[in-house]
């Protein structure tokens, strides 16, 4: 398989806004880079709204079901991310210098800074997701930040 990189994209993607819209299922048919990552950059969003507006089932929705983060079990990262994410207001996403390259037809890796701003704190950090193509939807199948 060969792998196609976009250019990074200069634009800077924003979620702060009021529940996300839910995911829709991809037709079996769309397998062209471009519709790839115009649905990655779709499940991104969806992710971002639902970190951004504490809405934990949509958040944990956006992995796949056997994700654990840097936790022994699916139930503990839950358990973290829940107590990190409900502690926080005001909470704010961005990406800048969004870079995709698809792997295969069924994954996508995506390359980009993050911004993280809430009442307490703020960060800047280099995240990668490895998106995989599961039952039609687009999830994080990895996830590390630098």
């Amino acid at each position: 398989a060969t792998s196609m990189s976009s250019p990074p994209s200069t634009n800077v993607i924003s979620v702060t806004s009021p529940t996300p819209a839910p995911i829709r299922p991809l037709p079996n048919n769309l397998s062209s880079t471009k519709d790839n990552n115009s649905a990655v950059n779709a499940a991104m969003k969806t992710w971002a709204a639902a970190w951004a507006n504490k809405d934990l089932n949509n958040y944990y929705a956006s992995y796949v079901n056997n994700f654990h983060g840097d936790m022994p079990t699916r139930a503990a990262w839950e358990s973290k991310r829940r107590e990190a994410i409900s502690r926080e207001s005001n909470i704010e996403i961005n990406f800048r210098n969004l870079q995709m390259t698809t792997l295969s037809p069924t994954s996508v890796q995506a390359k980009f800074v993050q911004t993280y701003f809430s009442d307490t704190q703020s960060s800047r950090a280099n995240k990668t997701l490895l998106f995989t193509l599961s039952n039609g939807r687009w999830l994080i199948e990895r996830e590390s930040t630098k």
